[in-house]
């Protein structure tokens, strides 16, 4: 199992540097928004991954002159070898049923709009895609979600890393604190459980960058912390 990403995409193609193998599975999961201006349009469109619709629930279609018609407009699109393949802001696992994946053609990311369209800011949609092989088993993944809106989060979050150890998903966070920050720390399980909250170091600096690796058995946070006294 091979992890690709995370991706940028913005308005342009993207390539990935992954050419599935026969047999491969690709979940490909993606968060953010993207703002972009179709020519002829009022005024831009905030979009998800998902791309525009008509109606809660109702995907709208793209019309002749668009990258894919009859994909969704503004959404996540995936080209193998000639093949339109429709993404989106949810998990979705390739090759989808009736499908085949071409092997050895890379895998690119897109947004379906037409030519000319303005990209505004530098905002867009992080991608990631998870590789299974042949007689591996897909992993079990989620649709992503805000880390605020998964546990109850005191004060804005600064940095933010996490390392896998066996079956559990360590995540380490900075807050502001008083007089200090705080680095914090939490584990999720293979289920989705989420443990209590626990404060690492009172000392670290409020909004420092934060990394997190997996050495010799143990997990180890990097981060910014004041002086003790």
């Amino acid at each position: 199992m091979d992890l690709f990403g995370p991706f940028l995409v913005n308005g342009r193609a993207i390539s990935t540097g992954l050419q599935p193998q026969a047999g491969d599975k690709l979940s490909v999961l993606t968060t953010g928004e993207l703002t972009a201006l179709v020519p002829g349009s009022p005024a831009p469109d905030s979009v998800t991954a998902d791309g525009l619709s008509t109606a809660p629930g109702a995907p709208d279609p793209a019309p002749a002159g668009w990258l894919d018609p009859g994909l969704t407009k503004l959404s996540l699109v995936g080209h193998l070898d000639g093949q339109s393949v429709q993404l989106g802001n949810s998990l979705t696992v390739l090759p989808k049923p009736g499908q085949a994946l071409p092997v050895g053609a890379e895998l690119k990311l897109d947004v379906n709009a037409p030519a000319l369209t303005d990209y505004e800011g530098d905002d867009g949609w992080s991608v990631y895609i998870v590789r299974t092989g042949a007689g591996e088993a897909v992993p079990t993944l989620r649709d992503w979600v805000f880390f605020e809106d998964l546990t109850p989060v005191t004060g804005d979050v600064g940095g933010i890393a996490a390392a896998v150890l066996g079956s559990l998903i360590h995540v380490f966070w900075t807050t502001e604190g008083t007089p200090y920050g705080l680095l914090n720390h939490l584990t999720i399980d293979s289920a989705g459980v989420i443990s209590p909250t626990t404060i690492v170091d009172q000392y670290a600096v409020g909004f420092s960058a934060v990394s997190a690796t997996v050495h010799k058995g143990g997990v180890n946070a990097f981060y910014c912390a004041n002086r003790k006294a």
